[in-house]
């Protein structure tokens, strides 16, 4: 049972087998990740294709690892937005057809292992930004 083991039903379905609304679900965590970057004093930048991608630089991966629960509240936060948004809310056991799901919920009142999915996209971060071709520079305020 994947609501047993916490998982969302698309888990580990390749993308082309996924439905629209978690390609969408999906699209939506990685759009946020400037935002993310820009509560550390970060911008993105594209890096044409004929230029290399450099990887993000240590003080960057240091305060991601550092802010890594303060970011993930705010993925949750971003990710519960999104969902009411879109006609969701909270009702238990999840339910896609009637558009309930139990982690509509603060941060705090969640499973760890549900704070796990909110960390694992911060962790992410530096691989999106390879495959992006995106380059983060310090903001200069």
């Amino acid at each position: 049972d994947a609501r047993a083991s916490n998982k969302p039903p698309a888990a580990g379905t390749p993308w082309d087998n996924l439905s629209e609304d978690d390609r969408e679900g999906n699209r939506e965590a990685a759009d946020h990740t400037w935002a993310k970057l820009a509560s550390l004093g970060y911008e993105l930048h594209h890096v044409p294709a004929d230029q290399t991608v450099a990887p993000p630089d240590l003080a960057l991966l240091k305060q991601l690892s550092d802010q890594e629960e303060t970011l993930a509240r705010a993925e949750h936060e971003r990710w519960m937005s999104w969902r009411v948004l879109n006609g969701w809310q909270w009702g238990s056991p999840r339910d896609n057809a009637k558009l309930l799901h139990p982690d509509i919920v603060d941060y705090d009142k969640l499973a760890e292992s549900t704070k796990d999915k909110d960390r694992i996209i911060i962790r992410a971060i530096p691989e999106l930004l390879r495959k992006g071709r995106l380059q983060v520079l310090r903001r200069a305020d």
